[in-house]
């Protein structure tokens, strides 16, 4: 129960008993699943050519939700891999995802996310995909493929 309270007693030497309270924080159940389908990865230790402007699409959920997609906010970075400080590439927009639904229900068809236009200076980065779940309020689930930008 979110907000509930613990309480402990203590006995005192008086024989009386004294009590103090405690927040109870609960966590709802997160089962967050995103999947990147493009820039699409060439597996592991392969590095995906892209030539600006991109798009960053795919789809993300968390079955821990009650109703939507569980998902709220899906943010995209791009780390370069020669160091450096990462860069903001942008938000991505919701879309619906029939794929999505059909295969975790409707109440995940507005699961998908798209960014159009990304650009970056040329480079090989780790782009970076975060889902910021609406079940546990952070950002619990990311994925990462790495792009080299002509």
């Amino acid at each position: 129960m979110p907000g509930g309270r613990t309480t402990t007693a203590e006995r005192s030497g008086a024989g009386a008993f004294t009590g103090t309270g405690t927040a109870l924080r609960v966590v709802a159940d997160s089962a967050p699943e995103l999947i990147l389908d493009d820039p699409v990865s060439l597996g592991p230790g392969a590095t995906t050519p892209v030539a600006g402007p991109f798009r960053v699409a795919g789809w993300g959920l968390d079955r821990g939700a009650a109703a939507g997609s569980g998902v709220d906010a899906f943010h995209v970075w791009a780390f370069p891999v020669a160091g450096g400080a990462p860069q903001f590439v942008g938000v991505a927009a919701p879309t619906l995802r029939s794929d999505v639904a059909g295969i975790f229900g409707p109440q995940f068809a507005g699961a998908g996310f798209l960014l159009t236009g990304a650009t970056l200076p040329a480079g090989t980065y780790d782009l970076a995909v975060f889902a910021h779940s609406s079940v546990t309020q952070s950002f619990n689930n990311w994925r990462v493929v790495r792009i080299a930008v002509q």
